[in-house]
């Protein structure tokens, strides 16, 4: 059985890969350099990449995170305990409301998120955003393999391999790299390249079939906890901003139609406009991997 059935996702109860991105609230924070009478503090870029794969890893072992982990990172005291701080509080309302229940529409009861204060709304809508972007990159990768294998010979895997290795051990983007370990792992399994291929389109599948089902069911439970109100706008605004889930949404798809149906005139062309302007950079883009983590 070819590994890509199952690589870098496992279903159930506890999800991974949840993106935590208090940078979308603070993006300052992004680069940061002081002196202080203590010595210089820093956060940089390349450290908060680096800090976002250690912490795929930890959530994927289970393990906790302290902030004497961040702070490896993150060489700014307050950033660092500021960034615990939102780890917890992201944490605290994902286990507050029945996320995967939200997202595969086993749930109608929507008093308690409708009786919900603002900062506990605003960090459900980044719970879900988080996990809808996640299984769009699961996609995207998906489809990134499924590119770096077509034409490839039954026997030609390997070469497939030494691509990806390549990536990994050169300068790339922490998106780029952890699309190629995604791809290494899928074919880790096989030296078939017709049954990676073969595997692979169905997983892509079963992705892209996952995806829109649970954003149908997301934008569903939040129009009924709230009308065409502020929160369900404020889900589609965050969803459209997230690369991943505009790249991997097809034209016919959920998110498609509530961009329709949510956004004002003079607004409601924006998802189809700026998705034109992103698919043709993709196209323009001579790495699969590259175009992924544009």
């Amino acid at each position: 059985m070819v590994k890509i059935l199952t690589a870098k996702r496992q279903t159930g109860r506890k999800p991974v890969r949840q993106k935590i991105n208090p940078l979308q609230v603070k993006p300052q924070n992004l680069l940061r350099i002081e002196n202080t009478p203590d010595g210089p503090v820093f956060v940089t870029p390349r450290g908060w990449e680096d800090l976002s794969m250690v912490l795929r890893e930890h959530e994927r072992l289970g393990l906790d995170t302290d902030v004497d982990l961040i702070s490896q990172y993150v060489r700014y005291p307050e950033i660092a305990a500021e960034f615990k701080h939102y780890m917890n509080f992201h944490r605290k309302y994902s286990e507050d409301h029945d996320v995967d229940a939200i997202l595969e529409g086993r749930t109608r009861d929507v008093s308690k998120v409708a009786e919900a204060g603002a900062e506990e709304k605003i960090s459900l809508v980044s719970v879900i955003i988080g996990r809808l972007n996640a299984e769009a990159e699961e996609g995207m990768d998906l489809l990134d393999l499924g590119r770096r294998l077509d034409g490839v010979p039954s026997d030609g895997l390997e070469a497939v391999r030494n691509d990806l290795r390549r990536i990994l051990d050169g300068n790339q983007t922490s998106d780029a790299r952890r699309t190629a370990a995604y791809c290494l792992s899928a074919l880790s399994d096989t030296d078939d390249a017709d049954a990676a291929r073969e595997g692979c389109s169905r997983a892509l599948e079963d992705v892209r079939r996952r995806f829109d089902s649970h954003l149908e069911n997301a934008m569903s439970f939040m129009i009924s906890a709230f009308g065409q109100g502020q929160e369900p706008v404020s889900l589609l605004a965050g969803l459209i901003g997230c690369y991943s889930v505009v790249m991997f949404s097809e034209t016919d798809g959920p998110l498609y139609r509530y961009n329709e149906e949510l956004l004002t005139s003079g607004r409601d062309r924006r998802l189809v406009e700026m998705t034109e302007g992103l698919r043709w950079r993709t196209r323009s883009t001579s790495s699969p991997a590259q175009a992924a983590a544009a």
